[in-house]
């Protein structure tokens, strides 16, 4: 996988074991982007019930577009992917998690910050 490109300190084998964790749990989705069958992105995005608020919180936890990809539109359509899956899962808010960093730039573009 592509996580070691943005920083991340997760093994492939760790990312084998989540992608099966969360594979059947209705509260995450992971997205990725291909091209040509090629992993060439993706974005992990748990939702979780506010405790003090109505709804729920997206949050993205992390993301990543191949370097030889970047200025593609990848991160835009994960981005938009995000957007989707907060609104259909009810939630009124959403954040980046402190390891999504980099992607700021991005999603001050895209507003879903």
């Amino acid at each position: 996988m592509l996580l070691h490109q943005p920083g991340y300190e997760a093994t492939l084998a760790l990312n084998h074991e989540k992608l099966h964790a969360l594979a059947g749990s209705p509260c995450d989705r992971i997205y990725v982007a291909t091209v040509d069958d090629e992993f060439v992105g993706g974005i992990s995005l748990p939702i979780l019930p506010l405790f003090h608020a109505n709804g729920n919180l997206g949050r993205i936890t992390s993301m990543v577009a191949d370097a030889r990809c970047r200025g593609g539109g990848i991160g835009g359509a994960l981005t938009a992917a995000a957007e989707r899956w907060f609104e259909n899962g009810g939630c009124v808010r959403s954040v980046l998690s402190k390891k999504a960093r980099f992607v700021r730039a991005l999603f001050r573009r895209t507003r879903l910050e």
